[in-house]
């Protein structure tokens, strides 16, 4: 569970209770006094629903994340974690990185995958998000609305 947590310790100093052997046993919560570190757990919300449109590039603002930091990234895939193919019609191997403002770009390259429904995976930037396996949270879909490409012609009057 993404989030923040403190690391508390029970050492030689504290109140304790009977020696066992050589050991310090510490015993319930108030045994734990000290704060030791802080542990900071990134992720992102699940059930997300982002959209995009066919023949446009496609920038994506809105994911919602605990701890976000530019290098971050999504990527499409069909399941996340495992090593794949890049999804046809998305650009830059269907990665889009957060900028420094939170805003996940694919690239100026106009999407052509069809309209429908894709998977989304996230990858935290201190991951490297280097390898298809590195994007193991699902963070719900990404929706691609538009018309077809490119074999409808439309006339506007």
């Amino acid at each position: 569970q993404q989030g923040m947590y403190v690391v508390c310790w029970c050492g030689e100093a504290m109140e304790r209770v009977p020696r066992q052997g050589d050991a310090i046993v510490c015993s319930g919560a108030a045994s734990f006094r000290v704060q030791a570190a802080v542990v900071i757990v990134k992720g992102a919300e699940a059930d997300q629903v982002l959209y995009c449109s066919v023949g446009m590039p496609c920038q994506i603002q809105g994911v919602q994340s605990t701890y976000p930091s530019a290098g971050d990234a999504i990527r499409v895939a069909a399941s996340c974690g495992l090593e794949g193919e890049a999804t046809p019609g998305f650009p830059s191997a269907s990665v889009a990185i957060a900028d420094i403002n939170g805003v996940y770009s694919f690239g100026a390259a106009a999407l052509t995958a069809p309209a429908g429904d894709y998977r989304i995976c996230w990858c935290a930037a201190e991951s490297g998000c280097g390898s298809p396996s590195e994007f193991r949270v699902d963070i719900g879909k990404l929706v691609i609305v538009g018309a077809p490409l490119p074999s409808v012609r439309f006339r506007c009057y």
